[in-house]
């Protein structure tokens, strides 16, 4: 049938970037499995085949995909630098980042990998140095849609939320379906408060995914944290549970010291059922949601 994968190499190759870029790993990894053994000797097969293992979580495979790619096409950028995101991936900055600097030794002046490059910086706790390879890169190529984004991170990491959340607004008006965009917006806004806000872009970039389970949980989580019936908890989180709990203590006392023990009682009935409302309230209209929405596998 027409738009069925077949035998051909170059439509088969085609067709598995296509459902790729369509966020349908697992046909593209069927449709690649349709590749001649001829189009292996292709550094884009592995390429390919990599993006997809990763895409699907399957890290170990997509690095065994990488390193046959590399053991072939050494000098082949792409691929190196998917090697260095499947490692930052599990946490191995060593190893992403000699990756990535392999990479720019072949291409000093990629924007991109000046930029992952950036964000590595950023991770590994060097925000001076990567402020000034975003500097070089908005001086390089000034339309690189990263920029921003990778600006925004460095400022949030440096404390200064409002240039994060300018540089991260300005980012995804230039790029509305930018998943990561909508995804760290929404956690800027939440982190400040903004539960509404923080909430609709974490659901858009949930959307967007296809219901990636790690976004989809985290506007799950902003979704309830901003329920109507946790606004009380909101106050306790600004003052703090330890010094409404010291205040309560001494107030009760002062009270009860002023023979005012009706008022002393009174207070302390408040406290306690505010403390089991503020136990079971969470956990309630988490399995409500769970309910009505249906639970995040």
């Amino acid at each position: 049938m027409e738009n069925q994968p077949t035998n051909n190499p170059r439509t088969s190759i085609s067709l598995a970037q296509h459902y790729l870029l369509m966020k349908r790993p697992q046909d593209a990894l069927q449709a690649l499995s349709k590749v001649s053994p001829d189009e292996l000797d292709s550094p884009f097969y592995w390429l390919l085949r990599g993006s997809i293992q990763f895409e699907l979580d399957q890290i170990q495979p997509a690095h065994q995909s990488v390193q046959k790619g590399l053991t072939e096409f050494p000098d082949y950028t792409p691929l190196l630098s998917l090697g260095s995101s499947l490692h930052a991936e599990t946490d191995d900055f060593p190893a992403a980042e000699r990756m990535i600097l392999a990479a720019l030794q072949i291409e000093p002046e990629n924007s991109d990998y000046l930029l992952k490059y950036a964000g590595l910086l950023i991770k590994g706790d060097q925000r001076e140095k990567a402020q000034k390879i975003i500097d070089r890169v908005r001086q390089i190529d000034p339309e690189n849609p990263k920029v921003k984004q990778i600006g925004a991170f460095n400022a949030y990491m440096e404390g200064d939320s409002q240039k994060a959340t300018d540089l991260a607004k300005d980012h995804l008006r230039d790029n509305p379906e930018d998943i990561l965009s909508h995804q760290f917006f929404g956690a800027l806004q939440a982190d400040q408060g903004n539960l509404a806000s923080g909430e609709r872009h974490l659901s858009s970039a949930a959307y967007l995914s296809g219901g990636q389970q790690d976004i989809s949980a985290q506007a799950r989580a902003i979704r309830i944290q901003s329920h109507w019936l946790l606004y009380p908890l909101r106050f306790v989180d600004r003052i703090g549970g330890s010094t409404i709990w010291v205040g309560t203590i001494v107030a009760y006392f002062v009270l009860r010291a002023l023979e005012l023990r009706q008022f002393a009682t009174i207070l302390a009935l408040t406290y306690l059922t505010f403390a089991i409302y503020s136990w079971i309230a969470p956990p309630l209209l988490s399995r409500w949601f769970d309910y009505r929405y249906g639970q995040i596998r």
